[in-house]
């Protein structure tokens, strides 16, 4: 017989079989019509011989002692209620006629007898007779004597059958009606005693194996209680686990209690009653709902939630913690006894929530990387944390500080929570996956001691609005209209709004549509791993550093559509009002766009850009007050200077780029300080204009002399610089142009700093009228002078000037026939093909 693979490769494509081999693929088969014999069937035998024989099937079915064995041990159904076998309950006159001794007569007597009904019919007929014979004449019961002795026989026939005790016992006797009131009070008893010391509960019945009829004296609902073996841990339930509450015992057996996926704290003797002590309460409501993963409520009262210590829950991988609440307050009325996840400062750490497990080891960087699988949520909640006292400075850590929340979990989310009132921090959070903060305020929360520039030691007091350390790789973390407000005393701000710290792997941080206001720092970045920061819509306001990178290499932070106002420093930083502060080398960037800033109160300040490497599109109002930026390298694109310059440089320590920028009521000039900063300015459209000449300084005719002023621009001296009387103003350049127009003219207004057309034909106006133009091209080397100055307007007697260009440079003088109206020149530098913007007017 061949196999199936040789038959396949006889017939494979383009192979012809032979006869032969044609024939033995037909011989592997058998014919229908042929019978195949049982040894050709696998296991047939085999199979068969395991099968038993019809006969003897048969022979079972009908053999009357086949399963003897079994039936022997039962009661026959027509034997059922003999002597020592199955009482039949449901037959009453069998079991008074052949299980109870009765006796029908009245002489037999027996204590352990019961006296039938019938005998009661023949007493009643007796006392009916006594009745008679009181009442007649006769002879057998014509004395009280005889009727007493009547009675008291038909006394003891009935003790015979009722006890009125709860001691005497007897399994012929029957309980009086008052022995069964006084029992169903002993059960009672005793089954509140197991359920709760602290709780009154009735009971009701059980059926089956469920307990109902169980009222809850605080929630007044109706609760069952089911069976059970084994604790919420699966662990086996033992008396040391009975709390009363969730599980109680009755005998040996075990009961917990039935929830319908919600625990209220009020089922262990919370009250939030601003005077009971609802530590302990609180403590087995979380501990119960985060080991079953049920959510946990706490009901807002007219008061507030007392606690004395920490409400302290460690979790476990594969636990969610769900507390939520419509607005109860946690309000301590003494200084909270701590527990804690990881102390973080030298100060005297107080938790309120503490939830999640216990950080492990000494590094801080690693100590939160057994809380995987954990989540917490928590919702709804107000706290207070006023008791503990404001201190202004503190020495050798001698003070105590709060933490509304303390919490370590891989999955945290947070909604709809008022924290205020705390000296420390508001939301702790360590080792974090994956945190949503939706709603959050708070306020009047952090505080800040003595300071190295307030004259003190610095202990980098006292905490923190919204706290992250220790986050996990790829972590990402997000703050959706929450307010951070810092207590101020004093002139001193609380610390920071929200920190990173202790970071090693890389996270994303999302803020969106927040409040931050008076803390010395906004956003504190001071990781090894990098974060990308991006905050929208969020509004910052009184503070020394907005952005304080430290440590970080590829951290960014992009602000978009934000709104910034400074308007005065606490002087407990070393430096000025910063827009970002770099230390430890730090190389984060940072980029502004769409975004307002206003320092219109803050005199002098240096806006310390360092790190900042782009504004766009921002908005920036300074009111004349003379401020500057410094310590960066930024770009400038398409941003507002609203009432930006003054004596002092604008732009100093520093490379600086502005495109396409706008300057509206200026209020001096803009430049830079030349020795270590540049200032490159360069656009393509009207709005690139910047007046360098007019404030009194550089008025040419503040004296009303004759003195020679001059104004060049000069390729061998700073790039492209304009120089007036030996002191340097960076002008506009334009790297990628090589033909620009020179537009000079007299103006009588003093100063004058907003370019406009109606502003500059003003001027003219008043002076005559007119002004020059003058165009040059760059050669590659220097900047060489194309044709001859053009007079737009009058001629240049009457604009008071005479004007003498050279290659690199253009120089003037007063004219003899200057309109005593002259306050000034301006000096406009753009690209050629905006010229004809001047040409008339």
């Amino acid at each position: 017989m061949a196999s199936l693979a040789q038959i396949y490769d006889w017939f494979m494509t383009s192979k012809k079989p032979t006869q032969a081999q044609f024939w033995a693929s037909w011989g592997s088969f058998w014919n229908k019509g042929e019978t195949i014999p049982q040894s050709a069937i696998s296991n047939l035998t085999a199979s068969l011989n395991a099968k038993a024989e019809k006969s003897q099937i048969d022979g079972h079915f009908t053999d009357a002692n086949a399963h003897a064995l079994e039936f022997s041990a039962k009661e026959d159904k027509v034997n059922k209620g003999v002597a020592n076998g199955y009482v039949p309950l449901d037959e009453f006159v069998k079991i008074a006629s052949q299980y109870l001794n009765i006796v029908n007569d009245l002489v037999t007597g027996g204590a352990t007898s019961l006296l039938s009904a019938e005998q009661g019919v023949v007493l009643q007929t007796q006392i009916d007779g006594i009745n008679i014979l009181l009442s007649s004449d006769d002879i057998n019961l014509d004395t009280v004597q005889e009727v007493v002795n009547a009675i008291k026989q038909v006394e003891t026939s009935l003790e015979t059958i009722l006890v009125n005790d709860l001691t005497t016992g007897g399994v012929t006797k029957a309980l009086t009606a008052e022995m069964g009131k006084s029992l169903k009070i002993l059960i009672d008893n005793k089954l509140s005693t197991y359920i709760s010391s602290s709780q009154s509960m009735s009971f009701a019945q059980r059926k089956d194996r469920t307990l109902y009829g169980i009222i809850d004296q605080y929630t007044g609902e109706e609760i069952t209680f089911s069976l059970a073996t084994k604790y919420y841990d699966g662990s086996n339930l033992n008396l040391s686990k009975v709390d009363g509450v969730m599980y109680i015992n009755i005998g040996s057996e075990f009961f917990k209690r039935d929830i319908n996926d919600i625990i209220d704290v009020r089922w262990f003797g919370v009250k939030g009653d601003g005077i009971t002590d609802d530590s302990a309460g609180l403590i087995k409501a979380l501990t119960f709902s985060s080991g079953l993963n049920v959510r946990c409520f706490v009901p807002k009262t007219t008061d507030y939630y007392h606690v004395s210590k920490t409400i302290r829950v460690p979790l476990v991988s594969g636990q969610v913690l769900d507390v939520f609440s419509n607005g109860a307050l946690i309000k301590p009325n003494v200084i909270p006894v701590n527990a804690s996840i990881w102390n973080l400062t030298q100060f005297r750490e107080h938790n309120l929530f503490s939830f999640g497990p216990t950080g492990t080891g000494s590094d801080v960087k690693l100590a939160f990387t057994n809380n995987s699988n954990i989540s917490i949520h928590i919702s709804g909640f107000e706290f207070d944390y006023s008791i503990i006292p404001f201190i202004e400075n503190t020495i050798n850590y001698d003070a105590d500080i709060g933490i509304a929340l303390q919490l370590s979990a891989e999955n945290i989310v947070i909604k709809d929570v008022l924290i205020s009132n705390t000296q420390g921090y508001g939301i702790r959070n360590h080792g974090t996956k994956y945190s949503e903060y939706r709603n959050i305020r708070c306020l009047n929360v952090g505080g800040r001691g003595q300071t190295v520039a307030g004259s003190g030691v610095d202990k980098d007091a006292y905490g923190d609005a919204y706290y992250f350390s220790s986050c996990v790789d790829q972590a990402n973390i997000s703050l959706e209209y929450c307010i951070a407000k810092g207590i101020q005393s004093y002139v001193k701000r609380s610390r920071v709004a929200v920190t990173f710290e202790y970071g090693i792997n890389s996270s994303s941080l999302n803020i969106k549509g927040c409040v931050f206001q008076k803390y010395s720092k906004m956003l504190h970045i001071e990781e090894e791993g990098g974060v990308l920061a991006q905050i929208t819509t969020t509004i910052f306001s009184d503070f020394n550093f907005m952005v304080a990178n430290t440590l970080t290499l590829t951290t960014i932070c992009n602000f978009n559509n934000c709104k910034v106002t400074l308007t005065s420093r606490d002087t407990e930083e070393n430096g000025s009002s910063f827009i970002s502060g770099l230390f430890s080398g730090a190389k984060a960037k940072i980029h502004f766009e769409n975004s307002t800033f206003d320092l219109n109160n803050e005199l002098g300040a240096q806006i310390t850009c360092g790190g900042v490497s782009n504004f766009s599109n921002c908005y920036f109002k300074f009111n004349n007050k003379n401020q500057s930026f410094s310590y960066t390298d930024a770009i400038f694109q398409s941003c507002t200077f609203d009432s930006f310059g003054g004596v002092n440089p604008s732009f100093i320590f520093g490379n600086y780029e502005l495109v396409n920028p706008i300057f509206i009521n200026a209020y001096g000039s803009i430049r830079n300080n030349q020795v270590n900063s540049s200032l490159n300015l360069k656009g393509n459209n009207l709005n690139l204009v910047i007046n360098d000449v007019l404030d009194s300084f550089y008025n040419i005719f503040s004296d009303f002399n004759k003195t020679s002023k001059y104004v060049r621009i000069d390729s061998t001296a700073t790039p492209y610089s304009i120089t007036i009387n030996s002191t340097t103003c960076q002008s506009p350049l334009w790297k990628s142009a090589s033909r620009l127009s020179v537009i000079i003219y007299g103006t009588d207004i003093s100063p004058s700093r907003d370019f406009s057309k109606d502003n500059y034909t003003s001027g003219f106006s008043s002076t005559g009228g007119g002004l020059y133009i003058v165009d040059f091209k760059f050669n590659g080397v220097n900047w060489v002078v194309v044709g001859v100055p053009s007079l737009i307007g009058s001629d240049s007697s009457s604009i008071g000037m005479k004007i003498k260009t050279t290659d690199g440079g253009v120089t003037w003088t007063r004219g003899d026939t200057a309109s005593q109206n002259v306050y000034g020149y301006n000096v406009i530098i753009v690209p050629k093909e905006k010229r004809s913007y001047f040409e008339t007017f």
